[in-house]
């Protein structure tokens, strides 16, 4: 059995893959790079800007959204 597919569709398939691959390791590094807070810290945080909005996320994708789908504090309107 034998596949062809044209040069530039196999670049793209490639450059697609290797897109998605490094933005679940950015992610991957960024995560385990966050420092745990105590529950009196969180606290705090939460006292001085609020509690986190909603992230638009399509949770059936696997890809990230970037950084400028995610609401700046003062547009969220969560109480």
């Amino acid at each position: 059995m034998e596949i062809t597919i044209a040069k530039d569709d196999l670049y793209n398939l490639v450059k697609e893959a290797v897109r998605e691959v490094l933005n679940e390791e950015r992610m991957d590094f960024f995560l385990k790079n966050i420092s745990p807070v105590s529950k009196e810290e969180m606290e705090d945080i939460e006292d001085l800007y609020g509690k986190p909005c909603p992230l638009p996320i399509n949770h059936s994708s696997v890809a990230y959204p970037p950084l400028s789908a995610y609401p700046s504090h003062k547009s969220c309107n969560v109480a």
